[in-house]
């Protein structure tokens, strides 16, 4: 049930990624691939670039999803230089296995 893990989730991140996974239907990997230049938070959109078959493609997200990742993003993300969305504890790309691991 998605309210309880969002209650369950320990961290912004978790919090965003759980979101974000959920009202888009997006793999793990291609969540893990997000860069800043792929999210517009105002549009509410993104872009999944070199997916399945290596096309691109655009998915919505909801304001709810919108406020997670911006909440995320102002209290909770290192301030590096990277250009990922989702960084590990190493303050790298979180890979599909790292991901896993967060969210299950």
């Amino acid at each position: 049930d998605l309210p309880k893990m969002i209650a369950a989730c320990r961290s912004l991140q978790d919090r965003a990624i759980i979101m974000l996974l959920a009202n888009t239907g997006m793999r793990a990997s291609e969540c893990c691939a997000l860069t800043f230049e792929d999210i517009d938070l105002e549009k509410r959109e993104l872009w999944i670039r070199q997916a399945k078959f290596d096309k691109s493609r655009p998915l919505g997200f909801n304001t709810d999803t919108a406020l997670a990742i911006t909440t995320y993003l102002d209290r909770e993300r290192p301030k590096v230089s990277l250009p990922y969305l989702f960084l590990n504890k190493c303050r790298q790309r979180m890979s599909r296995s790292g991901l896993y691991q967060r969210v299950s």
